[in-house]
C-alpha cells in the first residue's frame, strides 16, 4: 500500500510541474557501494550509462520530458548489471533535477549477492544539480530486484555518486 500511495504521489507531483529533457544525448559515470542496507556482501561499483536526448513524439506521458537509457553498473565482486530504461528528468529548481527511473536488465552473480535470477528490475530516484557547463553531478539511490518472478527475490540497494555530461561537450 506505502508503495503504491509514494508511486500515485509522485506521478501526481510529476504531471504538476515542469521537467526539462536533456536537449542532447550524455553518458554518466559513476562510483558507487552495494547492498548499502544489508550486512552482508557490501561492494565497490562503477557505473556507465548513456542517456537520449528526449524522446519525441509526446505520445508516451508527455515524451517531451521522457529519455531512454542504457547502462552498466561493474562491482569488485565480479558482478555486474546491465540495464536500460526510461527515465524522467524533472527540474525542481535553478539548477537542480531529480530524475526518477525505471529500468530492467540482466544480472551475473559473480562472487556478489544472489538476487535469485538473472533477470532484474531496477526503480532509481536521482538528484542532480547542472553545473556552467551543463554537466551534473548527482547523487542516486536505488532498489534492484526481480520482482518475485523468481522464489528467491531478496533484493538489494545501491547508491552511486554519479557525473554527467553532454557527449557534445567532449569528454
Amino acid at each position: 500500500m506505502k508503495k503504491t500511495a509514494l508511486f500515485a504521489a509522485t506521478l501526481a507531483l510529476i504531471s504538476a510541474q515542469p521537467a526539462h529533457a536533456y536537449d542532447e544525448p550524455v553518458v554518466v559515470f559513476g562510483l558507487g557501494y552495494a547492498n548499502i542496507f544489508q550486512n552482508d556482501d557490501e561492494d565497490i561499483g562503477l557505473r556507465a550509462e548513456y542517456r537520449s536526448e528526449r524522446i519525441e513524439p509526446k505520445y508516451v506521458l508527455n515524451a517531451d520530458h521522457v529519455s531512454y537509457f542504457v547502462g552498466v553498473d561493474a562491482y569488485l565482486d565480479f558482478s555486474a548489471y546491465a540495464y536500460g530504461g526510461f527515465l524522467y528528468d524533472w527540474k525542481v529548481a535553478d539548477n537542480w533535477y531529480v530524475i526518477p527511473s525505471l529500468a530492467a536488465g540482466l544480472y551475473h552473480e559473480g562472487g556478489g549477492r544472489d538476487l535469485g535470477g538473472m533477470i532484474e528490475f531496477r526503480s532509481q530516484i536521482e538528484v542532480d544539480y547542472e553545473m556552467q557547463d551543463k554537466s551534473r553531478i548527482g547523487l542516486s539511490l536505488n532498489h534492484v530486484s526481480n520482482a518475485s518472478i523468481y522464489d528467491n527475490n531478496p533484493g538489494t540497494e545501491h547508491i552511486f555518486l554519479n557525473y554527467t555530461k553532454p557527449i557534445g561537450a567532449g569528454l
